[in-house]
């Protein structure tokens, strides 16, 4: 069964829980891959010019993906078998 909802109230609230559950795996990837928490601020002086490309590359790709895939995922969900969306 089918709810009657506008498909862009669906597609926000996937794109914050895709964005939110994005961020957690991105946290717990990077301290699994270098033992060190996420940084909480990449443009801090402090961290290395190295390091900070390569978490903004690394989360920006996954948090892209997980996006992606969870504005797939709720647009499937209003198509009809046309492949037009479903008024």
């Amino acid at each position: 069964m089918r709810l009657n909802v506008d498909p862009r109230i669906v597609q926000t609230a996937a794109v914050v829980v895709g964005g939110m559950l994005a961020n957690k795996l991105v946290a717990v990837l990077w301290r699994t891959a270098t033992g060190r928490p996420a940084p909480t601020d990449p443009s801090h002086p402090d961290l290395d010019m190295r390091e900070a490309i390569t978490y903004a590359v690394f989360s920006g790709t996954l948090i892209a993906i997980i996006r992606l895939i969870a504005v797939r995922s709720a647009a499937r969900y209003f198509l009809v078998p046309s492949g037009r969306r479903a008024s």
